[in-house]
């Protein structure tokens, strides 16, 4: 598997799942990913899960694609902050 195929399993894991049925939980909780603690335990989740020695979600790549997509919110969120600063 390329990068390539990687970015674009991960493109195609946050379009999922910032439309249709998940948009109104996003819109609910999109202050809780401006919250740092909040999108980085939740990366953290995942990847420990990732990495479990044992139980039935452990090694599921889907759980990689959820842990960059919270680092990713988290990524837009400061870099939203910097511009924020840079105007003032």
């Amino acid at each position: 598997m390329k990068v390539d195929d990687a970015l674009s399993m991960l493109r195609n894991h946050v379009s999922k799942h910032t439309t249709g049925k998940y948009q109104s939980s996003i819109l609910s909780s999109a202050e809780s990913l401006k919250q740092p603690i909040f999108t980085l335990l939740t990366a953290q989740k995942y990847l420990v899960r990732y990495l479990a020695l044992e139980g039935e979600k452990r090694r599921q790549v889907e759980d990689l694609l959820k842990a960059c997509h919270m680092i990713l919110c988290e990524v837009q969120v400061r870099l939203d902050e910097s511009k924020e600063e840079d105007k003032s």
